[in-house]
């Protein structure tokens, strides 16, 4: 932090802590002594003609230090001492649980305000018109949008910039239920043909909602270069359910695939979906060496498709032919 800033910060939090009066607070003539509890968070707009800076209390802000975001509870004695003021209680909020991956004197650096941090905290922390100190407990994420999102920051953002991957969240699962899916993610092709491709060009778009618990859930080989980076959820975070989908694909429904499915099989070409058992429900040792290849199913996490024997079209079977698609 520049020395001019410094020495700004440090003036505006002696005023902070020396000036008193109830017309300067903006305050209604409470009786004087008596015990108050701040119920809404901190009243800002009512000590807006107490600090004409907002690093009069939050210094930490401007110097990086998240350990001084927030003033000490008694700093507020200074003037609420129950005499010259009411008491109150009054405490630093909690840390937020956030996927948000963002430092205030970084993104001011980045930007070329350093020095003049304090005066753009309106931008995010008051909504567009509102009074200096009408303080919103939400942040005012269209001042991201600004240079981040596009027209669809779920689709034309870079997560990574502004996220940390689900697992590092924090988030409960209610929260994680919450999530709005992206749009792309509605197309009735993404789950059989498109996620796979997307996931391949930008795994940590797919790691800000999801972790590899849910890929594994599906994917049989699961050692796939997108899935491995990927993190697995803290032991203590809870994740919604995640069944298994499998949609058939084209090929598989083109006359002929089963007689001829043998030609292309591979673990590449098979393991996302198969496990070994869906193989042997047909095919009877010595197993194919493309088979072998293909895990079992012990040996993972995810069901498989499950396929139930059955012979050929041209054989006699006391196995029940499938029927449909």
């Amino acid at each position: 932090m520049t020395g001019r800033l410094r020495e700004s910060t440090s003036k505006w939090r002696q005023v902070a802590l020396t000036v008193t009066g109830l017309a300067i607070l903006g305050t209604a003539g409470a009786a004087v002594g008596a015990s108050f509890q701040e119920s809404v968070g901190f009243p800002h707009e009512r000590h807006q003609g107490l600090f004409p800076l907002c690093t009069g209390c939050h210094e930490g802000i401007a110097q990086g230090n998240p350990a001084d975001y927030y003033p000490e509870p008694s700093a507020c004695t200074q003037c609420h001492d129950g005499q010259q003021q009411q008491t109150v209680a009054w405490t630093p909020p909690a840390d937020r649980v956030t996927n948000l991956k963002f430092e205030h004197l970084t993104h001011a650096m980045i930007l070329g305000q350093e020095e003049d941090l304090a005066q753009y905290c309106a931008e995010c922390h008051i909504r567009p018109g509102g009074e200096r100190m009408a303080v919103e407990s939400e942040i005012q994420f269209e001042t991201c949008w600004q240079c981040h999102a596009g027209t669809d920051h779920q689709n034309d953002a870079e997560c990574v910039t502004c996220h940390i991957p689900l697992a590092e969240s924090g988030f409960s699962r209610a929260t994680i239920e919450s999530f709005v899916p992206p749009a792309d993610h509605g197309d009735p092709m993404f789950l059989a043909e498109q996620h796979g491709l997307a996931a391949g060009e930008n795994p940590q778009r797919c790691a800000t909602c999801h972790t590899a618990d849910r890929c594994v859930a599906c994917h049989v080989d699961a050692g796939r270069p997108e899935i491995e980076a990927m993190a697995f959820a803290p032991e203590d975070m809870e994740l919604p359910p995640a069944g298994a989908r499998y949609p058939v694909p084209a090929t598989h429904e083109d006359e002929g695939w089963l007689a001829e499915h043998g030609t292309q099989a591979s673990r590449d070409a098979c393991a996302t979906c198969h496990t070994q058992n869906d193989c042997s429900a047909c095919h009877v040792a010595p197993l194919l060496e493309a088979i072998e290849t293909i895990p079992p199913l012990s040996q993972v996490v995810a069901p498989g498709v499950g396929v139930m024997p059955h012979a050929p079209e041209s054989h006699e079977s006391v196995f029940p032919r499938p029927r449909g698609p």
